[in-house]
């Protein structure tokens, strides 16, 4: 089986994960997944809305807290990690804001902690997730703070450096 880098990834809302990811998988192969994906799911079930806005991020929190007392949403985290095994993808990356998770996965997987940042974007503190997103100590930070070009020079070098730790 081939060696795995794993990232756990962090930042606010709106300043460009999804667009880094996208960026990364022009150099490897990423299986992205976030440890919120199971809360959406229970929420669509619900009939409810997962539109990026200050209400809903509040109602996913709030969800995953409970869901958290029978450590759902880390378990499917866990399950996701083994599926990118499975599919032999080099690069597992997943989206955490809590602290404990970040460090929890930093800590049983050896993952990479990044923060991606852009000074450009208000930071979202609608629930205690959002708001302590820089309180973690993070092994790289991606300052997203130019162009488009700008961001994917960020990410071939980024993939350079960890390619480098396979």
């Amino acid at each position: 089986m081939i060696e795995q880098i794993r990232l756990v990834v962090n930042g606010s809302g709106g300043v460009g994960k999804d667009t880094f990811c996208e960026m990364l998988r022009k150099y490897t192969r990423v299986y992205k997944c976030s440890i919120i994906d199971v809360v959406k799911e229970v929420m669509i079930g619900a009939g409810l809305s997962i539109e990026k806005n200050a209400k809903t991020r509040k109602q996913m929190y709030d969800i995953k807290q409970a869901l958290e007392k029978r450590d759902i949403p880390y378990q499917c985290v866990k399950n996701e990690l083994h599926n990118s095994q499975i599919e032999y993808e080099p690069v597992f990356w997943v989206d955490m804001r809590e602290k404990e998770d970040i460090d929890r996965f930093a800590r049983e997987y050896g993952a990479i902690k990044v923060l991606i940042k852009n000074d450009r974007v208000a930071p979202i503190i609608s629930n205690p997730a959002d708001s302590s997103v820089f309180e973690n100590g993070y092994d790289y930070i991606i300052e997203n703070n130019g162009t488009l070009e700008n961001l994917q020079e960020e990410a071939y070098k980024f993939v350079k450096r960890i390619k480098q730790r396979m």
